[in-house]
């Protein structure tokens, strides 16, 4: 649809495009500014409705409602002003205006206009049957159904109403004809006595000047009775202060509200179907997408209480990575209409996951339409897929072939049929059975047909036992140089099922095992084969004097038996992690010899990479081991040293940056770390070897220990300092390692850096102040200005430091002397108030407090002073005081004569003004000058100012009285040419007019100037509007006691005894013939 705007004020354009926005959808609007663009639309035509405002620049409402009319008779015109009176009401609705509605009761307009759409509609298709019987003038009927009937009511001095028009359908509707309900307080009369206090809201809501819709019953004259929802719009008389008209609709909703009965006995109905539904409900706003309605079941499946999730977000239900697809679904079905259901994983309140089958669809609920969400549990459905699945996966991954065979005749062999076979029967057979699934035995293998094979089949499934087939089973069939192990098992439904593996490999690994038998019989180190299991092989003759055993005893068997406890522990895991392909290196002791041997594996693999067999070669390292545990003892006497130093003391692997030792010191801070890594345990945050590692400086070119490495270095972890001493040893081992002592020197490193922070705190502390912190050397040089003085004085440090004191003016300095003289006796000053001068030259009050500064020897070396700005302060209280001697001046009874003049001197002093007058509006449309002050008064000579016939931007204080609002201009402005440049003249280039009422009418204006350019900020614009308002009333209060001053004379000489009262009856004066009497 489309909608002509008509209206001056941006604000109240935006104000009721929002309103539609709320209740149409698809709105275009065409704002008109000026008559060309209303002659195009009008010559084109196309639009729907017109929204205009009654006073315009161009033209006025009633135009705008005549010209759409001549044209467009069917289209609705409504009026929204604040500018029009009642008898505009009345001429627009007799000229055909849809509707007249006040700007500040404009949440009703969406509502208007809906109803003078339908009403234009209606009339379009009745199409001006004219047939009224007495009806308003240019109020249209409002039903082609004769449902609705219009009408007019007029409103008493006393709040009683009289109908005065009403439309056709008044009478069908109610039985009376408007003279039979004239004069009985309108046709309200007829609503029922139980509906009366509704009635009595209604119309109490009406007279008090709000729009208002309501429902309740009448009696017609047939005795029935009937429901009505009334629209009503009251018309405001500013004249009478008061209603004076009710214009309206009332509607016959008696039917809806039946329907509405029926209705809600079916939506009680559906609520119970819902709170018994084995299914999680949810109703979500179709715009909002705000949960408004759940069930009983919705609460058992999310975890949350029902008054939890209503208010959510219906997004909010769902996990993260399920929030765009379910998004799209939900608006899919808002945007199409259409119904969907999708899996989906909701959020439960305590954090976990539960798969659902989620239902959308939008439906009505409680008289709106709403996104209906169904949520079915299927955590068990899930479940039985992901088994079936998994088992699926597995029979098609394992790797052993497995055919299936249906015998629907188990006596006819023809009848067999390939019902499945995974992956690894493909490979084994050679043969793509998927292309055979269904297929019969002789289409698969015909070669089977003639062999014994059926007659197995069907043996099988008789007897429901397993029975193993020949191993070379599919070599002759598929002409494959390949070895299977086959088995036949019985299986429901008349179904066998036939396992085989490939044992090729295992027939080649066994004439492999007889080569390496031969190769290792007579080596000198223990040579070994296992299987994946950890069983034994193979073993050569060096066992038995290793191990105490007989090859014979082991071969087949694990190995198990061989070592104690924690050795088979260790060769267990050695054994599982060589079958998963690591080469290692490692150490066991046999149980009965105590002989160690250090071993090293790797593997046997088959076509495919993978592991079959583990083979080991071991080698008796005993003595070696008894001269490690000798070096071991003299290490211990090594680190008892170190342990007994009060300092830290560590070694670590140069590589790999493993610990090899800690000393006592060490361990009772950070416990054993022993085989940890360095920089982990010593250092915080370090994802990889400091990059302030010394070891590069330990060693020389070669490769040996470089010497001593002293440095100093706060720990990352405790964050206390260190002096260190590092050197590369010889370790235990043999390999070079890093020694590190590392002495405490925290207390030190801790009283220099709390020196420093002060410091900085303190230079951050006077960076940071709001307020301007100085410092000046005994001569008065600035040693130190921050930021807070910059902004406040406006000089930039750069300028001031190393200079004399830039804000004290010429006038001032003497004094500046003397207060420097007594800071820089010892005396503190606090809250000193002065006036000093900023870069611009403006005057500012400032609040001094000071400090002399001392050496450590007590030496007075300069002055610190901190400078708060009073300014807005002082002026304030002097504005304060203004005001009092104002109120004391109307009470001692000065006329304005004294008190403006006095006024404006007061402000020209306050705010360093040049120029203040106020000026009085005339009758013959000038401005009278009625008080001046400042330095700039000639200014005013020979000036003339005209309130009336000027054009709009021509004068400012003309502009001012006119609209009565504030304005101000400066020389950056192009309207107001002619006053602008005649206050160039005297250098005044900043200029402020405030109106001055009375009784709410604009009598004249307060006018400032300023040499400044954009004097005249918010706040200073705020207070001197207040302070204009206080002159107003001044002005006022003087006027009403120069009349009482008269009338008293004039009253206090009459013979008879006279006295007045105010509105609650107490004497406020009498004459002198009343105080006689």
């Amino acid at each position: 649809m489309k909608f002509l705007l008509i209206d001056n004020n941006q604000d109240d354009r935006e104000r009721i495009k929002q309103d539609f926005q709320k209740e149409f959808y698809g709105l275009e609007f065409l704002e008109i500014m000026k008559r060309e663009d209303f002659d195009e639309v009008i010559e084109k035509g196309a639009f729907d409705a017109v929204i205009t405002e009654y006073l315009l620049d161009w033209t006025d409402g009633l135009w705008i409602l005549r010209s759409t009319r001549e044209r467009f008779p069917n289209v609705p015109v409504i009026m929204v002003t604040d500018h029009g009176n009642e008898e505009i009401a009345v001429e627009g609705m007799k000229s055909g205006l849809s509707d007249y509605i006040l700007k500040r009761k404009m949440r009703g307009l969406p509502m208007a206009l809906k109803k003078s759409l339908r009403d234009a509609r209606v009339e379009k298709e009745r199409n001006e049957s004219g047939k009224h019987g007495k009806v308003c003038q240019g109020r249209d009927n409002t039903s082609e159904t004769n449902s609705d009937f219009a009408y007019t009511v007029r409103v008493e001095s006393d709040g009683t109403l009289a109908c005065e028009c009403v439309t056709e359908a008044f009478t069908p509707i109610t039985g009376y004809t408007l003279e039979e309900v004239y004069g009985s307080d309108g046709w309200y009369s007829l609503v029922c006595p139980e509906d009366q206090p509704v009635f009595l809201q209604h119309r109490n809501r009406l007279l008090s000047g709000q729009s208002k819709i309501s429902e309740f019953r009448i009696i017609t004259k047939s005795g029935e009775v009937l429901w009505l929802r009334d629209y009503a719009q009251p018309v405001w008389g500013d004249a009478q202060g008061r209603v004076i008209h009710i214009y309206g609709t009332a509607q016959n909703i008696t039917k809806g509200k039946h329907h509405e009965g029926a209705l809600q006995d079916t939506e009680a109905k559906y609520h119970k179907l819902i709170e018994t539904s084995h299914d999680a409900i949810f109703f979500a706003d179709m715009e909002s997408g705000i949960i408004i309605d759940v069930n009983q079941r919705a609460e058992d499946l999310f975890g949350y209480r029902r008054k939890e999730i209503v208010g959510m977000h219906h997004t909010q239900l769902f996990c993260e990575e399920a929030v765009t697809l379910y998004a799209k679904m939900a608006e899919d079905c808002v945007t199409m209409g259409a119904a969907s259901t999708q899996d989906f994983s909701i959020r439960h309140k305590k954090g976990h996951q539960i798969p659902v089958e989620l239902h959308t669809s939008v439906t009505s609920w409680e008289n709106k339409k709403v996104v209906l969400g169904v949520f079915r549990d299927v955590t068990e459905r899930k479940r039985a897929e992901e088994r079936i699945r998994l088992y699926a996966e597995i029979l098609n991954n394992v790797q052993i072939g497995l055919i299936v065979w249906q015998l629907e005749n188990i006596d006819d062999a023809k009848t067999y049929k390939l019902i499945t076979a995974n992956a690894a029967a493909n490979e084994c057979t050679g043969i793509a059975l998927g292309d055979f699934i269904g297929k019969t035995l002789a289409e698969c293998f015909p070669a089977l047909i003639d062999t014994e094979a059926p007659k197995t089949y069907a043996e099988i499934i008789r007897s429901g036992k397993v029975k193993n087939l020949k191993d070379d089973y599919f070599t002759n069939m598929c002409n494959l140089k390949t070895i299977f192990s086959v088995k036949a098992f019985p299986l429901s439904n008349n179904c066998v099922g036939i396992a085989f593996v490939d044992i090729t490999e295992r027939e080649k690994m066994d004439e492999e095992l007889k080569l390496f038998k031969l190769l290792f019989s007579e080596i000198r180190d223990l040579a070994y084969i296992c299987d994946t299991q950890g069983n034994i092989l193979y073993i050569n003759n060096i066992f038995e004097k290793l191990a105490g055993h007989k090859p014979e005893e082991f071969m087949g068997k694990p190995f198990s038996p061989l070592f104690d406890e924690e050795n088979l522990e260790k060769a267990m895991d050695f054994h599982a992690r060589t079958v998963r392909g690591e080469s290692l290196q490692f150490e066991l002791r046999f149980k009965n010899t105590g002989i160690v041997c250090e071993y090293r594996t790797f593997q046997l693999r088959d076509g495919c990479g993978n592991v079959t067999r583990t083979i080991g070669i071991a080698r008796d390292i005993t003595e070696r081991k008894r001269a490690e545990v000798a070096l071991q003892e003299s290490h211990e006497r090594l680190t008892s040293v170190l342990d007994g130093l009060n300092a830290v003391v560590y070694v670590a692997d140069m590589k790999t940056h493993e610990v090899l030792y800690v000393n006592k010191c060490l361990r009772d801070i950070l416990g054993d770390v022993t085989g940890k890594i360095c920089w982990r345990v010593f250092q915080a945050n370090q994802a990889g070897p400091c990059d302030f590692c010394t070891n590069d400086k330990l060693l020389d070119a070669k490769g040996n220990p470089a010497g001593i490495h002293d440095w100093e270095f706060q720990n990352t972890m405790n964050g206390r300092w260190y002096t260190i001493s590092d050197r590369a040893i010889t370790w235990v081992d043999g390999r070079i390692v890093r020694l590190e002592i590392a002495t405490d020197i925290s207390t030190q490193k801790q009283v220099e850096e709390a020196l420093r922070k002060t410091n900085q705190t303190l230079q951050a502390l006077i960076h940071a102040s709001p307020l301007a912190i100085i410092t000046l050397d005994p001569q008065g040089n600035v040693v130190m200005w921050n930021p807070a003085a910059e902004r406040m004085f406006g000089w930039k440090e750069q300028e001031v430091l190393g200079h004399t004191l830039p804000i004290v003016p010429q006038d001032k300095q003497e004094d500046f002397l003397a207060l420097r003289e007594r800071v820089l006796q010892s005396e503190s000053l606090t809250g000193v108030e002065v006036r000093r001068q900023k870069q611009n030259g403006s005057p500012i009050d400032i609040s001094i407090s000071t400090a002399s500064l001392r050496d450590r020897h007590g030496n007075v070396y300069g002055i610190m002073a901190v400078v708060a700005d009073v300014t807005d302060y002082k002026r304030t209280r002097v504005i304060d005081a203004l005001l009092h001697e104002i109120d004391q001046f109307v009470l001692q009874g000065r006329s304005p004569d004294f008190i403006l003049p006095y006024v404006c001197t007061c402000l020209a002093d306050i705010f360093a003004y040049p120029l203040v007058w106020i000026g009085m509006k005339e009758t013959d449309g000038t401005v009278s000058i009625s008080a001046q002050a400042g330095t700039h008064v000639n200014y005013l000579k020979d000036f003339k100012a005209r309130w009336q016939d000027v054009p709009e931007h021509e004068c400012i204080i003309g502009f001012a009285i006119r609209t009565g609002k504030s304005q101000t201009i400066d020389t950056q402005e192009p309207a107001f040419q002619q006053c602008r440049e005649h206050a160039c003249r005297y250098e005044l280039h900043s200029f402020l007019a405030i109106p001055l009422y009375s009784e709410g009418k604009v009598i004249g204006t307060l006018n400032l100037y300023d040499h400044k350019t954009r004097a005249f900020g918010t706040e200073t614009i705020h207070l001197l509007e207040n302070l204009a308002a206080r002159i107003s009333i001044t002005l006022l209060v003087a006027r009403d006691q120069q009349q009482l001053r008269l009338h008293s004379a004039a009253m206090a000489s009459v013979a008879n005894a006279v006295f007045i009262t105010d509105s609650e009856g107490r004497i406020t004066w009498v004459n002198a013939a009343f105080a006689k009497l």
